[in-house]
């Protein structure tokens, strides 16, 4: 497996080298940073070795020891073998029968675990009482057929209080992307609502994935996380963590207004009403978009006055040349995508642009272009920055039309609270059109704008944002 992982990965490289700038040390890499795989302990018992953070070697083997007693030790391991968390058996740990090593009362899945589906799919769940990660267990969903909706496994839900910081992370294999996904039951009422929190990549040897999140003060929730699968194919999940985190605050709160396509409306209208209050923007911007013959999107005229406004202190960012979905492209037509984009703004006199990804699509081969092309990468996944945050990890508040005002003054609030990064996500912005999902009504654009002319956080820009975290910020992996 190691010497396979080291051809392929040489082989990527070779490729990739003279038009992504592949970073000659990869070539050399052994094995993939953040992935383990199964090794021999003494007595025959099985444990984990982990690859190290440089990708240089797989690390010694660590958690031996009988089939549950080990899970603790394994669990504390993370990408490389640094710390990543409690494990399954760690007091900690909010996740019931995180070993899934006790059977439920039909015997066919783990108590305190469920599978589910729902949609026009085929799919199966099914529970493997070894073979996970140390030996353990782990429970498997396969989609056949994939219409729409998906399939998952999920915990039950536990009770999660608020004002606080959280980390999930599991162990997984699968053959290509599924989501992680957030599920809040309010006590209260029984109302679920959901937030797209990270995903998980294709990977034929186990994986561990975390990502970190936050409840308000306010949030009534019994949670549960989906890592589920929403295509056809498969996905294994082992030794899942949910644990509260110690926050990781920012030297003051930040906030950011990011406009992706280049709207119209964006460009010009709400540009005016930031400007009004001394504040910046950050613009994302498609080639093929400007100057639409419908008018929807700016004008070579609205181009230029963003340019000139660009030196006063607005960003100019890049968001593909023709907003395609980056993961389903080959190699040679991300490529284009992605640089036909950058000579365009490079040729307005737009230099060092970061990327936002159309429609937040993206997989581990669009990373790796991403780091070689831009300065960061934004998402669309839903969460506040801190300190731990990845400048190719930039999570967000989507606005849609959909977005109460409430929930956009809260996440403010709970941005200032924590002294952590907000970035919201706009598109267009107008008086509400139900034609128009992506539209903020102008109403309550001025009330997000009013409340941040309060003041208790400054509004940046987001590359303005990622160089006063500077030190603070999480080394790129």
């Amino acid at each position: 497996m190691t010497r396979a992982w080291g051809i392929s990965v040489a082989v990527f490289c070779i490729i990739l080298a003279g038009l992504l700038g592949c970073a000659d040390r990869r070539s050399d890499l052994r094995c993939e940073p953040g992935l383990v795989r199964s090794c021999a302990c003494p007595g025959g018992l099985e444990g984990i070795q982990p690859c190290a953070a440089d990708g240089s070697r797989w690390l010694g083997c660590q958690g031996c020891g009988a089939r549950n007693a080990g899970f603790g030790t394994v669990a504390a391991l993370g990408p490389g073998g640094g710390t990543g968390g409690a494990g399954p058996t760690d007091p900690g740990n909010l996740i019931p029968n995180a070993a899934l090593s006790v059977p439920g009362p039909e015997r066919d899945a783990p108590a305190g675990w469920t599978f589910n589906r729902w949609g026009r799919s085929a799919a199966k769940g099914t529970w493997l009482e070894s073979g996970g990660v140390s030996g353990g267990g782990a429970l498997r969903v396969e989609v056949s057929r994939h219409g729409d909706g998906d399939a998952k496994w999920h915990f039950r839900r536990v009770r999660l209080a608020g004002d606080a910081w959280y980390s999930y992370s599991d162990f997984h294999r699968s053959d290509g992307r599924s989501r992680m996904v957030l599920s809040c039951r309010r006590g209260s009422d029984g109302v679920v609502s959901y937030r797209n929190i990270w995903q998980s990549e294709a990977s034929a040897a186990w994986r561990r994935e975390e990502v970190r999140f936050y409840l308000g003060p306010a949030a009534d929730c019994e949670a549960t996380i989906f890592h589920l699968v929403d295509r056809t194919g498969f996905l294994e999940t082992s030794l899942a963590a949910l644990v509260p985190v110690e926050p990781r605050p920012l030297a003051r709160p930040l906030v950011s207004l990011a406009f992706d396509d280049g709207w119209k409306s964006a460009v010009t209208t709400a540009r005016a009403d930031l400007e009004e209050r001394g504040f910046t923007g950050s613009y994302y911007l498609v080639k093929s978009f400007i100057g639409d013959p419908g008018g929807r999107y700016a004008s070579a005229a609205d181009l230029r006055a963003l340019l000139a406004a660009s030196r006063k202190g607005h960003e100019i960012g890049s968001h593909t040349a023709y907003h395609h979905l980056l993961g389903s492209l080959s190699a040679p037509l991300r490529r284009q995508e992605l640089r036909e984009n950058l000579d365009w703004l490079r040729g307005l006199g737009v230099t060092g642009a970061g990327l936002a990804y159309p429609f937040g699509d993206f997989d581990d081969r669009v990373g790796v272009e991403a780091r070689a092309l831009h300065p960061y990468a934004r998402t669309s996944f839903d969460g506040l920055n801190d300190a731990a945050t990845d400048r190719y990890r930039i999570t967000v508040l989507p606005v849609t039309a959909g977005t109460e005002t409430a929930e956009i003054l809260a996440r403010i609030d709970d941005a200032v609270r924590t002294s952590t990064w907000l970035v919201l996500l706009f598109h267009d912005v107008g008086a509400p059109d139900p034609a128009d999902p992506y539209r903020t009504s102008t109403t309550q654009f001025t009330a997000v704008l009013d409340r941040l002319a309060e003041g208790d956080a400054a509004v940046v820009t987001v590359a303005a944002a990622l160089k006063e975290i500077g030190e603070q910020a999480a080394p790129v992996r």
